[in-house]
């Protein structure tokens, strides 16, 4: 097991830690299965000559879980930077986003549609889509899409960029116009070296899934790929001390995102650089999408990780939540805990504790945290999402997808009667 562990490492970066125990064994045994054979040795000879095979064995392995707007706040974010920012310093060339991991392309056409709320022509952007799953971007070519990558959206956004096809629905050519697809390995030297930066990288749940080394490479590479100043979307758990040693944090409740700003010369961030800001943002829980008029971008302190041991302070899960923005994964742990020692009915410290959990590699004990969430909760969506994420990486796509409908319902109920 070892041996194709590594294998998946040196390919793709992956922490097999990182998918849970069963992961990589329960893929490698469908793909044996499939090229009938039963030996592990022989499976392991076949990858190593035939790079169809590992193509495969690399598909059956990652996670393409994703929906449209996703998270939502770093779409209402994307519209402030655009509108509040980019478009007073440069209107006269288009602005250039990439996402990566793309996967089925629920994000970068959840991209596109946000620059057309805004007022934009499909010619005035250039979103380009990278992933290495090439079943992923055949289904993202063809834009046709289910039920469950819709869960959040509001029906007038589907009602006026989709159409019925089938069983799904398509997307309008308009919003698929200025989106273009790529096969690609972030951790290969080569990864978009042909390519101009980018204003906007959205690189969201791909970090917590590799090696110290990959993500360090990433980095690395998304340094590369971002001008000055430009914005970079991670995910909920990938706000790590590496981002923070070349990136600033942006403030944005939802959303975590990222600042490129000018270096010194050494490499490090030049703090005493004015134009070095980050953003104040407006708060923006149960606001609705998009909003491109309630949040503008305004000079602001640059947001730095304490570089001191954190102060004995009563706990409280905005302290939590901060510690946790800022790659104190520990600490915010920690801090969990001690909360619910006071409290041990507090669904929202198990929710964290779950996700740090997740940060951490310990899968089994994030499950355990998101389940005593729902248990406390039973319409609890978030944990409700997130569990069945959890349950799709180590392979278990039946209890995944049990979950899954258990949040779209929740999600349904929260939303309530329709007018």
């Amino acid at each position: 097991m070892r041996e194709f562990e590594d294998r998946l490492t040196r390919e793709i970066g992956l922490d097999p830690k990182s998918l849970g125990a069963e992961a990589v064994w329960t893929a490698v045994k469908k793909r044996m299965e499939d090229c009938d054979t039963g030996d592990p040795a022989d499976y392991l000879k076949l990858i190593s000559s035939s790079r169809e095979e590992l193509q495969a064995l690399i598909e059956a392995v990652v996670v393409g879980e994703t929906w449209f707007f996703r998270d939502r706040e770093p779409f209402v974010l994307l519209t402030s930077f655009v509108s509040g920012e980019w478009l007073q310093a440069h209107r006269a060339r288009p602005l250039r986003i990439l996402s990566v991991p793309c996967s089925s392309g629920e994000e970068p056409y959840s991209a596109a549609i946000t620059l057309l709320e805004m007022g934009f022509g499909p010619r005035q952007y250039e979103i380009d889509a990278v992933d290495i799953s090439l079943f992923s971007l055949a289904k993202a070519e063809r834009a046709v899409y289910g039920n469950t990558s819709f869960r959040g959206v509001d029906p007038m956004t589907r009602q006026r960029y989709f159409t019925p096809d089938g069983n799904g629905f398509r997307l309008c050519p308009e919003a698929r116009e200025g989106v273009r697809f790529r096969a690609g390995n972030i951790i290969d030297p080569s990864f978009m070296a042909d390519a101009r930066p980018y204003d906007v990288v959205f690189c969201r749940n791909l970090l917590i899934y590799q090696k110290e080394e990959a993500r360090l490479f990433v980095i690395k590479t998304l340094d590369r790929l971002l001008i000055e100043e430009g914005l970079l979307f991670v995910g909920h758990a990938e706000v790590l001390p590496p981002l923070l040693e070349r990136f600033s944090h942006v403030r944005h409740q939802g959303a975590f995102a990222f600042r490129k700003g000018p270096k010194n010369g050494d490499g490090s961030l030049s703090a005493k650089n004015p134009s070095q800001t980050t953003v104040a943002a407006a708060q923006t829980t149960n606001r609705p999408w998009p909003a491109p008029s309630q949040t503008r971008f305004a000079p602001g302190p640059i947001v730095r990780p304490p570089v001191r041991a954190v102060q004995k302070e009563e706990p409280s899960l905005d302290r939590a939540r901060d510690l946790a923005d800022h790659g104190l994964i520990l600490e915010a742990g920690q801090l969990c805990e001690e909360i619910l020692k006071k409290e041990r009915k507090n669904k929202w410290a198990y929710f964290l504790l779950g996700l740090v959990r997740e940060a951490e590699g310990r899968v089994r004990e994030a499950e355990e945290c998101l389940n005593k969430a729902i248990y406390l909760d039973a319409g609890y969506v978030e944990a409700l999402q997130h569990l069945s994420l959890l349950m799709e990486r180590r392979g278990d796509a039946a209890a995944a997808e049990r979950v899954r409908r258990r949040a779209a319902e929740a999600a349904e109920r929260e939303k309530g009667p329709s007018k």
